[in-house]
């Protein structure tokens, strides 16, 4: 073995890793200047809706009005509701920038880490190519690119391992909604039966918890489609996940409704448990992937390691 040969091969692998990280960062900003204008969108609405709620509330002459044909408080309620979820999505929203701005960061100090690497690569790998030509092995173009595929194919191990994590956050996530929706079903079966204030108070400080996973659910979805860029390239893999994304605005436009919220409980519950099925499979398919990507390194380390023993440097 050539006395560079273990740096080589490492630094083939850092090279690889950089690459995947220049593609990861360019899809993160994309996704933060969406979420930027997302954010702003969902800012002005924000406000909209609660300037018309505090009208609504005040003395002001449509106050005056809806009090007059008896339906202020109907009207007052569907006003709440919809400040309510123009808030809810903001804070949704908002929550998701911070996260991939996170992301921006974390991968841009590994990115840091690793510039210049693929040119120390580079020129090792000409040193090493003429060490083989001095020799005049035939077998050593064959050698360098056993080793190349090699390290390629532990770096694509690596992108797997952390979309299959990620797979697993957003599997855990539903599974926190669908559990918070679940009980807080059981209150609003009682509030139907007539619970009081006490079930009331329990079924909203439920969905309030629910509302917090919805946006973690967002969160981790999110990362799971960013994991998912660069290896969706190369497979088969068909699920949407940029449609579970739209999931927090359509669950927020009814939840906050009472009138409607057994309903729209029983909607959502449906709707994760269909989430959380697909990306189930997803995680399935990509194990797949990876017992694929482990046979396909054992054959190469077998031949290379075959190849190696008829070639001396």
């Amino acid at each position: 073995m050539w006395q560079k040969d273990l740096l080589l091969h490492d630094l083939k692998k850092k090279a690889a890793r950089k690459d995947f990280l220049e593609k990861l960062i360019s899809d993160l900003r994309k996704q933060e200047s969406e979420l930027l204008e997302k954010v702003a969108s969902l800012d002005a609405v924000r406000l909209r809706e609660q300037t018309e709620y505090e009208r609504l509330a005040g003395r002001g002459l449509s106050a005056f009005f809806y009090a007059i044909v008896g339906k202020k408080e109907e009207k007052l309620a569907e006003e709440q509701s919809e400040a309510h979820a123009a808030q809810a999505k903001y804070d949704t929203a908002k929550r998701e920038l911070e996260a991939v701005r996170e992301d921006i960061a974390a991968y841009n100090a590994e990115y840091a880490s690793l510039i210049g690497l693929d040119v120390r690569y580079e020129k090792l790998l000409d040193e090493k190519k003429e060490a083989l030509k001095q020799k005049g092995s035939a077998e050593a173009e064959r050698i360098i690119e056993l080793e190349g595929s090699l390290a390629e194919a532990e770096s694509h191990e690596e992108e797997i391992n952390d979309a299959i994590c990620a797979a697993e956050r957003a599997v855990k996530s539903a599974d926190k909604v669908i559990d918070y929706l679940s009980h807080a079903e059981e209150w609003a079966s009682w509030d139907i039966l007539g619970g009081g204030m006490i079930v009331d108070a329990a079924k909203h400080d439920t969905l309030d918890a629910a509302q917090a996973a919805v946006e973690q659910l967002q969160v981790d979805l999110r990362r799971l489609k960013t994991e998912l860029a660069d290896i969706a390239e190369d497979t088969d893999i068909k699920v949407n996940v940029e449609g579970f994304l739209r999931f927090a605005d359509w669950f927020f436009d009814g939840i906050f409704v009472d009138y409607g919220i057994f309903q729209r409980i029983e909607e959502s519950k449906e709707r994760i448990f269909s989430i959380r099925n697909k990306v189930k499979a997803l995680r399935m398919h990509l194990k797949d992937m990876l017992a694929k990507n482990e046979k396909r390194q054992a054959e190469l380390t077998s031949e290379l390691e075959k190849t190696v023993l008829d070639t001396e440097v």
